[in-house]
Protein backbone atom coordinates (compact mmCIF):
# COMPACT_ATOMS: atom_id res chain seq x y z
CA UNK A 1 0.00 0.00 0.00
CA UNK A 2 1.49 3.44 -0.84
CA UNK A 3 0.65 4.85 2.73
CA UNK A 4 3.01 2.29 4.16
CA UNK A 5 5.69 3.25 1.97
CA UNK A 6 5.34 6.90 2.91
CA UNK A 7 8.41 7.60 5.91
CA UNK A 8 7.42 8.96 9.12
CA UNK A 9 7.28 12.41 8.57
CA UNK A 10 5.02 12.33 5.32
CA UNK A 11 2.73 10.18 7.31
CA UNK A 12 2.05 12.57 10.24
CA UNK A 13 1.28 15.59 7.46
CA UNK A 14 -1.11 13.32 5.62
CA UNK A 15 -2.86 12.56 9.16
CA UNK A 16 -2.92 16.34 10.06
CA UNK A 17 -4.10 17.05 6.83
CA UNK A 18 -6.52 14.35 6.48
CA UNK A 19 -8.65 16.24 9.41
CA UNK A 20 -7.88 19.48 8.18
CA UNK A 21 -6.17 20.66 11.03
CA UNK A 22 -3.34 23.90 10.66
CA UNK A 23 0.48 22.83 11.89
CA UNK A 24 -0.63 25.57 14.56
CA UNK A 25 -3.54 23.44 15.39
CA UNK A 26 -1.25 20.22 15.46
CA UNK A 27 1.25 21.86 17.85
CA UNK A 28 -2.15 23.07 20.10
CA UNK A 29 -3.12 19.65 20.62
CA UNK A 30 0.53 18.25 21.22
CA UNK A 31 1.22 20.86 23.60
CA UNK A 32 4.66 22.01 21.39
CA UNK A 33 5.39 24.85 18.95
CA UNK A 34 4.47 25.25 15.64
CA UNK A 35 7.50 25.42 14.46
CA UNK A 36 8.41 22.37 15.90
CA UNK A 37 5.23 20.65 13.75
CA UNK A 38 6.95 22.25 10.92
CA UNK A 39 10.28 20.75 11.69
CA UNK A 40 9.05 17.55 12.03
CA UNK A 41 6.96 17.09 8.95
CA UNK A 42 10.35 18.80 6.64
CA UNK A 43 12.34 16.28 7.96
CA UNK A 44 14.51 18.12 9.78
CA UNK A 45 13.69 16.74 13.41
CA UNK A 46 12.61 14.07 15.05
CA UNK A 47 9.10 13.91 18.03
CA UNK A 48 10.37 12.76 21.28
CA UNK A 49 8.99 9.95 22.80
CA UNK A 50 5.99 11.95 24.52
CA UNK A 51 4.87 13.68 21.26
CA UNK A 52 4.82 10.18 19.45
CA UNK A 53 2.31 8.98 22.00
CA UNK A 54 0.56 12.00 21.62
CA UNK A 55 0.36 11.87 17.73
CA UNK A 56 -0.43 7.91 18.13
CA UNK A 57 -3.28 9.42 20.40
CA UNK A 58 -4.72 12.02 18.32
CA UNK A 59 -4.29 10.06 15.07
CA UNK A 60 -5.28 6.78 16.17
CA UNK A 61 -2.60 4.88 14.72
CA UNK A 62 0.30 3.01 16.75
CA UNK A 63 3.79 4.59 16.33
CA UNK A 64 4.78 1.77 14.17
CA UNK A 65 1.56 2.15 12.15
CA UNK A 66 2.72 6.01 11.97
CA UNK A 67 6.14 4.73 10.80
CA UNK A 68 8.43 5.39 13.81
CA UNK A 69 9.70 2.16 14.44
CA UNK A 70 12.92 2.95 16.19
CA UNK A 71 11.50 5.08 19.02
CA UNK A 72 13.31 5.21 22.29
CA UNK A 73 11.27 6.46 25.55
CA UNK A 74 12.78 9.83 26.72
CA UNK A 75 12.41 9.28 30.50
CA UNK A 76 15.12 6.47 30.64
Amino acid sequence: MYYNRLPWNKRVKKERQNRFWTQEELAEKLGTDPRTVRRWECGKGKPRYLHIRGLSKLFGKTPEQLGFTDIEDDNT
